[in-house]
């Protein structure tokens, strides 16, 4: 169990859910390696829906630098305000 929850600190989640499952194969019954296996499931769905987040973020971004050197601005503008959609904030 201490070896999953290294392995989750440091964000390494296919070895933390091996780790977790090993646990589990030694104690069926015990219901902290299962919900340590649904931990980890719900922080990779996060951190996927982050960089997904990111990525379609940075690509209007991009896009928007690329119009903006040619010149296309109304291009530019909507690119940008794309980005905006995705991250309002920035």
């Amino acid at each position: 169990m201490s070896e999953g929850a290294q392995a989750v600190n440091a964000k390494n989640w296919e070895q933390g859910k091996a780790k977790y499952n090993s646990a589990l194969v030694l104690y069926p019954d015990r219901q902290e390696p299962k919900d340590k296996l649904n931990e980890i499931a719900s922080l990779m769905s996060n951190e996927m829906a982050i960089t997904e987040k990111e990525n379609k973020y940075n690509g209007f971004m991009d896009d928007g630098d690329n119009l903006m050197s040619k010149q296309d601005y109304l291009g530019a503008i909507k690119s940008y305000n794309n980005a905006l959609s995705v991250k309002p904030n920035e």
